[in-house]
């Protein structure tokens, strides 16, 4: 079997595990749900594995990044799928973890890339800062709401960073990387699935839904970032092992 059909083999795993969780969630079957849920990240890493050997990509620092990222959302599943304060901690802590590791990512790729200067180039950093802006003060306003302890507080405040660091260089590698809006847009999904289960521990507002939709919103999410990353790798040359750039579309 060839990188490219053990590629569909994974996605497919993928989507499988999604909709097995997401169909069992919207049957309150929490056991077949918890059974499906550390599989999704796994498949989704060998899927952007093979996607990126199928398409002569290196294996380098930036492809360990990214795998290691999956790796700790598989970890902060794992940990969610407990209750308490402790196991709610530990699984923030992996899922901060994997967030640097986009981040990493995301610096390698501008790693020495200049503006051009056009209107085009800025209109989207200045699009990528107000949206930073915005990220910003939402995740403080969120954070304060919550009326958190000081350790708490800082904690949560640190992990809600990572969101509008990453739109932001997301968006602002746009310029050079088209496919990095998926990875902008998806984090704003991942914004909005950790915010529901922020609402839930800090706030204790549920609803009917809620499980169905953070998980939802969190999948879009993480699927969204990595394929964001892999296609912007394929794009440069400097990561094929032919030399050759594939053309953006």
């Amino acid at each position: 079997m060839g990188d490219s059909s053990k590629k569909t083999l994974f996605a497919m795993l993928f989507v499988a595990a999604s909709l097995v969780n997401l169909v069992a969630l919207s049957y309150d079957n929490n056991l077949v749900a918890s059974i499906a849920k550390p599989l999704l990240m796994p498949f989704l890493a060998l899927t952007a594995y093979f996607w990126l050997r199928e398409n002569e990509v290196r294996w380098n620092k930036f492809s360990a990044s990214l795998m290691a990222a999956l790796a700790f959302g598989t970890i902060g599943d794992i940990f969610l799928m407990f209750g308490g304060k402790g196991f709610f901690i530990a699984g923030m802590a992996a899922f901060f973890a994997g967030h640097v590791c986009y981040f990493l990512d995301l610096l390698r790729l501008l790693k020495g890339r200049k503006l051009s200067g056009s209107m085009r180039d800025l209109s989207i950093v200045a699009v990528a800062v107000m949206a930073m802006m915005i990220l910003l003060w939402v995740a403080a306003k969120e954070v304060l709401s919550f009326k958190l302890g000081i350790a708490m507080g800082l904690i949560v405040f640190i992990y809600a960073l990572a969101f509008p660091l990453n739109v932001y260089y997301a968006a602002y590698g746009s310029v050079f990387y088209k496919p990095l809006w998926i990875t902008a847009f998806g984090y704003l999904f991942f914004a909005f699935s950790d915010g529901l289960i922020g609402l839930n521990v800090f706030k204790d507002i549920d609803f009917a839904s809620r499980h169905l939709l953070v998980m939802l919103t969190y999948i879009v999410a993480q699927a969204m970032i990595v394929v964001g990353i892999v296609k912007s790798l394929m794009i440069d040359s400097d990561f094929r092992q032919d030399g050759k750039s594939i053309k953006q579309g």
